[in-house]
């Protein structure tokens, strides 16, 4: 049976300022509307804590389960832009939600990926045994839902396709409503994405935001490299463990003062474990 339910819970529309409504009127669609900004962080203190968690814990812990968290924390911090465009107006979401790319194999060809659901309210240790387990899951049986997706693909025109995504975004995120039929999962893009780049070995990437998606967000996260880091105390420079962040973000969601805010709880959160 096809029934059909809220696609988001608690969706709440944002009051908008008069500049607010000139950027939302401005764009059109999210590809339209992106900034591009990049960070480079020292690392050390998050991969010697996750280093002493793994100890303590015995879990498998990696340098994306740190930036999931830290970037989950620091929506929660700022939750006017945990938001969606619909009917050119803001609605913000009731949870915080991050969905993760995963590689399905060493070639590139077969991605896939999962959300967290209210990652800002899950620890470390818990957002690295479910990821680490959906993940596992994820490669040994495949996604039901990619999987329906995939087939449906093959059948369906290049020139057809666009139209396709169109209306399903139209109908989970404008409409706000979601069914079985659709064959994919409720709400399966989340608040926003994080994508490790440094897995496959490139240093710094932009990461476009798929359009259908509605996420005014995206992280992703190059190599770990030694470099030059001056140390803000002793104002000395020493060899760190440096990773280059890429981020691209939605202006009519997130604007300059945004971004300023957010990267600096983001980059207070990434160099002081304990506040995780």
């Amino acid at each position: 049976m096809n029934f059909i339910t809220k696609n988001i819970q608690g969706l709440t529309p944002t009051p908008t300022s008069p500049w607010r409504k000139i950027s939302l009127g401005t764009w059109r669609i999210t590809g339209d509307s992106s900034v591009y900004g990049m960070m480079e962080i020292n690392v050390d203190p998050a991969l010697k804590h996750l280093e002493k968690i793994a100890k303590e814990e015995n879990v498998k812990l990696t340098l994306t389960h740190y930036v999931a968290r830290a970037l989950a924390l620091t929506f929660r911090e700022h939750p006017q832009i945990n938001s969606i465009v619909r009917w050119g107006k803001l609605y913000r979401r009731r949870d915080v939600d991050i969905f993760l790319h995963v590689a399905m194999d060493t070639t590139g060809e077969d991605l896939s990926g999962i959300v967290i659901k209210e990652l800002d309210k899950k620890s470390l240790k818990v957002v690295a045994q479910e990821m680490n387990s959906r993940v596992k899951d994820l490669k040994a049986h495949g996604d039901p839902a990619f999987n329906n997706i995939k087939k449906t693909i093959r059948f369906i025109p290049s020139f057809i396709l666009r139209y396709a995504l169109d209306l399903i975004g139209f109908v989970l995120y404008s409409l706000n409503l979601w069914s079985p039929a659709l064959n994919v999962n409720r709400d399966p893009f989340g608040s926003a994405m994080v994508t490790n780049i440094g897995s496959l070995g490139a240093d710094f990437a932009f990461t476009p935001i798929p359009y259908y998606s509605r996420v005014p967000f995206i992280l992703s996260i190059g190599a770990v490299k030694d470099g030059p880091w001056v140390n803000p105390e002793t104002r000395s420079i020493e060899i760190a463990k440096l990773c280059k962040l890429g981020v691209t973000f939605d202006h009519r969601i997130i604007d300059g003062v945004h971004a300023a805010n957010m990267s600096k709880t983001f980059k207070r959160f990434m160099e002081h474990p304990e506040l995780l």
